[in-house]
């Protein structure tokens, strides 16, 4: 099988992004102070990527982290959004050769229905960004086989892995409810997963969150364009994320 994340690896402006975001992270990760920190920092930026991502799907986004979700639908949301976060990071090693079982324990996870953890059989799929339809079942699971058994297989690295994983599963969304929050999730679980960021102190839903969701809804459309200008555009997407997710952890730590 050709490992088509390394082809897109290879493409000279990916590889100068993720050359450029990895050294970023690098400097995160041996920075003094953030060295100094225990868990309650790595809870808090956890907090933060929770409360992004289901700002993402339309919940408030908190101006304290550690403030619970309100009692409301969009509380709902922001709850949703913190249990798949904190649950991701316990799975990224699982995650890394077995993507689909992680998927739908994340899944059954936030969603209490009969479908918890299965994969939909059906074209209803609830749709917060509006991107529009999403994979037809009956390609669904071939996409989905396809994709894990890239991520299991492929030489390309985490930045590269993570970015195509999220939005491959934004593109097919596998299940009825949900489908984002479990793609968005997919970036920790492989930046935790490829060791480039064992805390996931980078916080990428949160700089997912400060580019916005119209730029976000670009950057899964460019991807789903096919073509390799779209490819490069989701990754300058992804790569910024990623940089903005680590000022807004800098900056959490310059408020201790």
């Amino acid at each position: 099988m050709t490992d088509f994340m390394q082809q897109i690896a290879d493409v000279p402006e990916i590889a100068s992004l993720c050359s450029d975001t990895l050294k970023r992270i690098d400097e995160l990760a041996w920075n003094r102070e953030i060295r100094k920190q225990d868990d309650t920092f790595t809870t808090y930026v956890r907090r933060m990527s929770g409360y992004a991502t289901a700002a993402l799907d339309g919940a408030v986004m908190a101006d304290d982290p550690l403030r619970e979700p309100d009692t409301s639908a969009m509380g709902d949301v922001a709850n949703q959004g913190l249990t798949i976060t904190a649950a991701a990071d316990l799975q990224a090693s699982t995650f890394m050769h077995s993507p689909m079982q992680v998927w739908a324990f994340l899944h059954s996870l936030i969603d209490q229905s009969d479908e918890r953890g299965r994969p939909r059989t059906t074209e209803g799929v609830q749709d917060p960004l509006h991107l529009g339809a999403a994979i037809p079942v009956e390609q669904m699971h071939e996409r989905l086989g396809l994709l894990t058994q890239a991520i299991t297989t492929t030489t390309a690295p985490a930045l590269v892995v993570s970015a195509i994983a999220h939005a491959e599963v934004a593109a097919i969304r596998p299940f009825s409810h949900g489908s984002y929050l479990v793609a968005r999730s997919s970036v920790r679980l492989v930046l935790a997963g490829k060791h480039v960021d064992d805390k996931v102190l980078c916080a990428p839903e949160f700089g997912m969150y400060s580019l916005g969701r119209t730029a976000y809804v670009k950057a899964l459309r460019d991807y789903g364009s096919g073509t390799i200008e779209g490819m490069i555009a989701l990754m300058r997407w992804h790569t910024s994320a990623i940089s903005l997710g680590i000022d807004g952890t800098l900056a959490a730590l310059a408020g201790r």
